[in-house]
């Protein structure tokens, strides 16, 4: 195996994360932040304090502006109590969590309708059967029906032929 003995070689660790995985030893653990987090960097001591050496914003995604679906989502989500609450600006993470719930409660919903669809159905064909129906007998009727018509349909054509012949 062609990565033995590849540990006692990488580089010095310089995360917190412990792992015995050559591959992400080799690559420092990248930080992430949330975007309620602000950075503020200190200029060192005997530097000129000037605007851009103090770069004060938010980490990772950016403000977005909702549409009134995603205002819905929020209150429905429990951020907000309701639409008037909800600011027109609201960072991604915050929508994405409220979408994730949305999506959450949508799918267990569904779960529930259809174990109450199926709940219904095995009623319905017990019902059924206690009634004596049948796909069968149902199957049997429509042939009966269909052949019936057919019958009378070509004993009109052999009386309007007959009466041609006249």
């Amino acid at each position: 195996m062609a990565l033995r003995g590849t540990l006692a070689r990488l580089p010095a660790l310089r995360s917190s994360v412990l792992t015995t995985s050559p591959r992400i030893l080799a690559v420092p653990a990248r930080q992430t932040h949330s975007t309620e987090e602000r950075l503020q960097v200190a200029p060192a001591v005997g530097e000129a304090v000037c605007s851009s050496a103090i770069p004060v914003g938010k980490l990772g995604l950016r403000d977005h502006h909702i549409n009134r679906l995603e205002k819905y989502l929020l209150v429905w989500g429990g951020k907000y109590n309701s639409i008037a609450d909800v600011p027109d600006l609201v960072s991604q993470d915050t929508l994405e969590r409220a979408r994730n719930k949305a999506r959450i409660k949508i799918n267990i919903w569904m779960g529930v309708a259809t174990l109450l669809g199926c709940m219904y159905m095995i009623w319905s064909g017990k019902k059924a059967h206690r009634e004596g129906q049948s796909l069968l007998a149902m199957n049997a009727e429509w042939h009966r029906r269909v052949n019936e018509e057919a019958r009378l349909a070509k004993e009109r054509k052999n009386r309007l032929g007959d009466l041609a012949d006249l």
